[in-house]
């Protein structure tokens, strides 16, 4: 392709000086039919040199037009591998009901899929737009844990069953000295 600009380039540089040159023969000519021929070749190397011109700038509108379709063309390879990476990631996971007490989603990793992550949720809405957020803690009040995803706010409840129950003794107004006074 550079071959061919060279060519173009070096085509308008000679039809140049054959301008000049017939112009140079108009001059020292004068009148006569040696004008008239030379005034015919003037014109015809004109033309020829606007012909290479045109030529030239066409060339360079398919120079860009390559250099747009190449970037286009790594752009989309760059789409595939993402969109192929995307993929493996996406099937290790299945969305799984969170809690019998409450209508909350979100993708754990299926069953040998682990490797050598440890076990977390992502969030739902977040993963069907092909990013992986996990779901993190906020707090638990009375068994219900509440998830949270840092990226969309997206909120799931979890019904835990309590670990332990606090030992509270209360003890009644007929007692002497109340709870209080232990």
């Amino acid at each position: 392709m550079n071959t061919d600009l060279q060519t173009v380039t070096m085509m308008a540089g000679s039809l140049k000086a054959a301008l000049e040159a017939a112009q140079a023969m108009v001059t020292l000519v004068g009148t006569g039919k040696a004008r008239d021929q030379a005034l015919k070749v003037q014109d015809e190397v004109f033309n020829a040199h606007q012909t290479a011109l045109t030529a030239q700038v066409a060339q360079f509108a398919l120079l860009d037009e390559k250099r747009r379709l190449e970037a286009e063309h790594v752009k989309l390879i760059a789409q595939i591998a993402e969109h192929d990476t995307w993929e493996r990631e996406r099937v290790r996971y299945k969305i799984t009901r969170l809690s019998d007490g409450y209508e909350s989603f979100g993708y754990t990793l299926k069953p040998g899929a682990e490797g050598d992550e440890d076990p977390h949720t992502l969030c739902p809405h977040c993963f069907e737009a092909r990013k992986k957020r996990v779901l993190t803690g906020g707090g638990s009040v009375l068994g219900v844990e509440t998830l949270k995803c840092s990226d969309c706010g997206f909120v799931a409840k979890v019904s835990r069953p309590m670990t332990s129950s606090p030992s509270v003794s209360l003890q009644t107004r007929h007692d002497v000295g109340g709870w209080m006074s232990r």
